[in-house]
């Protein structure tokens, strides 16, 4: 079965629009600059994400780039904080 079929591929995205938008919401419900999700590629570096998707149709943002894709019950990541 090719990965991308797989019901646990994932993409992890970043926009600044939507990382701009829950800094905005965050800061504006607690006073505190929300923490962007966190992603360690293949290679071991870390990556700042946003959003998480299982389809790329999903992703709403023009400006959206992929930072990762993969399984999602072995990628490396840490979920986003808007407090």
């Amino acid at each position: 079965m090719p990965n991308n079929l797989s019901i646990y591929h994932r993409y992890w995205i970043y926009s600044k629009n939507e990382a701009d938008r829950m800094n905005k919401i965050g800061s504006s419900m607690s006073g505190k600059q929300p923490e962007l999700g966190r992603v360690f590629t293949e290679g071991g570096v870390m990556k700042y994400y946003t959003s998480i998707v299982s389809n790329l149709s999903q992703v709403t943002e023009a400006d959206a780039i992929i930072v990762m894709q993969g399984d999602i019950r072995q990628v490396n990541y840490r979920q986003p904080n808007i407090y």
